[in-house]
């Protein structure tokens, strides 16, 4: 009975999400269904995500959804389809944080240049903050991200209806966690993604060519099923481990991926078979002067998921150790925090009295870069900012953390605990030789490209051999 109890155990683990087993497997042993239905493949990447962060979709709720959608789409079916009198060329699609501003922006900005009109989709916080940058556009219809989920958008045809119930059992059984909630979580999510994505090209979208985001899922159904093709610009850091749960790059979702270097353009097309291509950083561009003040900031990574027990007792444990960095080292270094855009403040504040008073916490509105300029070490559990901290001369420090998503970086100064950054605080030949050996391995994380969003521009008008100036006289 023991032995049957762990082979049914281990075989409901076969695709455990963040077990560093799961899409490659996937992938791979199911390439035949998915090479049919692309559209499977990126519902599938959904849900993927929202276990990994410990969210579930409770059954009423998907029963809810695959209820109200074919009413709401009889419903949009009667109203009138809205004629546009511009062409559009592009949309921008812009996640709800701020962080991400600087991979979005400089491409909006090319195409202002380039007099291509376009959708800019931009959450209502950052609006705030942009307003002007974003009313000085000429070429730009900018609205609320709040649109891409309008209920005004939902529509369905039958054979939408039909594709979802009848891959729902084939995708359950892929996971290897067949039951009637998983069942109906991919009815629902299948129905979503579809209804929304048939409503934008019926209310925004007939006359767009392309799509740039940062790996927006409801882009990849414009793109499988309209051909309006996806191209999406790598954020965050990636390695074999990490490519096996965060999936918003598969060869269904995106047409081509943009990286920031030839390590990671390789990874991606090793890994999922995506086409993609290195054209630098953004983030690393801009010039800024910098002034050092004995400074070491730890950026956060996003600490509010607590339902996942390995996870959050890992980031407790960096906060630890954190704090006592701090306690050994207060006289010689100020301290702070920079926020992952989904944390939350209070957290910190409620773990420690120490954060928000002696170990700052760095204002919102302050950029990476701003605060990378007066740091002399930043340290993160992974994070891409390592890429930016060394290209302003920064030492990145990684600390290793025992859930396997977390890249390994090759180019930070890896530890296993925040002790050892001491060594780095007190011997200068170490941080001279730690500086060195950072410079002269980036340059495989970070192509060379002086201005990568003209380079991004660039390759999408050479890949569907779009003129820009027949969109203006087209208007």
């Amino acid at each position: 009975m023991k032995f049957l109890k762990k082979t049914i155990k281990d075989e409901k683990r076969k695709y455990e999400y963040a077990s560093g087993a799961g899409w490659d497997k996937i992938l791979k042993e199911n390439h035949k269904f998915f090479d049919k239905n692309p559209y499977a493949e990126i519902v599938l990447s959904e849900m993927s995500d929202r276990r990994n962060i410990g969210k579930s979709i409770k059954m009423f709720k998907s029963i809810g959804k695959i209820i109200a959608f074919p009413i709401l789409s009889i419903i949009n079916r009667s109203k009138k389809e809205k004629r546009w009198q511009k062409e559009k060329g592009i949309i921008i699609s812009y996640l709800d944080r701020e962080n991400d501003w600087g991979l979005i922006w400089p491409v909006a900005q090319e195409l202002e240049c380039k007099k291509v009109y376009f959708y800019f989709f931009v959450d209502k916080e950052v609006y705030k903050a942009h307003k002007t940058e974003l009313r000085d556009l000429s070429y730009a219809t900018v609205y609320s991200t709040e649109k891409l989920g309008d209920k005004r958008n939902v529509f369905l045809t039958i054979s939408d209806l039909a594709d979802a119930f009848r891959n729902a059992k084939t995708i359950s059984n892929i996971i290897s966690r067949y039951s009637l909630g998983s069942y109906l979580e991919y009815v629902s999510e299948f129905i979503s993604y579809r209804a929304f994505s048939n409503g934008l090209y019926r209310r925004y979208f007939q006359n767009c060519r392309f799509s740039y985001s940062l790996g927006n899922r409801i882009f990849g159904f414009l793109h499988q099923k309209y051909g309006i093709q996806h191209f999406a610009m790598q954020h965050g850091e990636h390695n074999e481990a990490s490519l096996r749960v965060w999936s918003a790059f598969t060869k269904s979702n995106v047409y081509l991926a943009f990286t920031y270097g030839s390590v990671h353009e390789a990874l991606f097309k090793k890994g999922y078979g995506t086409n993609a291509i290195a054209v630098g950083s953004m983030l690393t561009r801009k010039k800024v002067e910098t002034e050092k003040k004995n400074k070491i900031v730890y950026f956060t990574d996003s600490a509010w998921i607590t339902s996942n027990k390995t996870y959050d007792r890992e980031i407790k444990r960096s906060l630890d150790e954190f704090i006592e960095l701090y306690n050994r080292n207060k006289d010689q270094y100020t301290f702070s925090l920079k926020l992952h855009p989904n944390d939350d403040e209070k957290y910190f504040k409620t773990y420690s009295s120490l954060f928000g008073n002696e170990i700052t916490i760095e204002s919102g509105g302050r950029s990476a870069t701003d605060v990378l300029a007066e740091t002399n070490i930043c340290i993160s559990l992974g994070s891409t900012v390592s890429i930016q901290a060394i290209k302003m001369g920064v030492i990145a420090v990684q600390l290793i953390r025992k859930w396997d998503i977390f890249p390994e970086q090759p180019y930070a100064y890896r530890v296993k605990g925040l002790d050892e950054v001491d060594k780095v605080i007190y011997n200068a030949e170490l941080r001279a030789d730690i500086t060195r050996k950072q410079q002269e391995i980036i340059m495989g994380y970070d192509k060379n490209i002086e201005h990568p969003e003209e380079e991004v521009v660039r390759i999408i008008m050479n890949n569907i051999n779009f003129n820009g100036q027949r969109s203006e006289e087209n208007a």
